[in-house]
């Protein structure tokens, strides 16, 4: 999507705005299409990050030897935050799951799913509600917590937190 719209958004006299409204409207659904069942580990949320700051350094006109913080590039450009809105979707997709907990909907049963059999060698694979456990108290599962007045609190400490 990027791509297609090159010139107008590296161009140096389109306004902020307008480069802003096209990156919120088609680059960031693109960037983040079907993130609310993705188990991220902070590698994914880095890449995410990155790409973020490469399309904003174009925005700009900046290069990586201009040595531009991403604060100061966050600051002309005014985008939200790609890795936190990854996060406050899964949250918002993560109570969605829970309201509709008693329908037999595919996507209740595959978060309750367990496989059968032993588990491979090393190091468990990062889940699905693992992302979760960071936030909510220990000892409390999270899908007892979304049924509580918590839920909307804890959404902006989860988006906002640092691995």
């Amino acid at each position: 999507t990027f791509r297609r719209a090159r010139l107008l958004l590296t161009y140096k006299r389109t306004p902020m705005s307008v480069k802003r409204r096209y990156y919120q409207q088609c680059i960031t659904p693109a960037l983040l299409y079907g993130c609310e069942s993705w188990a991220l580990m902070k590698t994914a949320e880095t890449r995410l990050a990155r790409c973020q700051r490469a399309l904003e350094r174009q925005f700009l006109g900046s290069r990586r030897r201009d040595k531009r913080s991403s604060d100061w590039l966050r600051q002309r450009t005014k985008l939200k935050d790609v890795v936190a809105a990854y996060r406050t979707r899964k949250w918002r997709h993560a109570y969605k799951m829970q309201l509709r907990e008693g329908e037999l909907r595919w996507d209740t049963r595959l978060l309750r799913w367990t496989p059968l059999g032993k588990r491979p060698r090393g190091r468990p694979r990062t889940r699905y509600a693992d992302d979760f456990r960071v936030v909510i108290p220990p000892g409390s599962d999270w899908t007892h917590v979304v049924c509580t007045s918590e839920w909307p609190k804890l959404c902006s400490s989860f988006a906002t937190y640092v691995r």
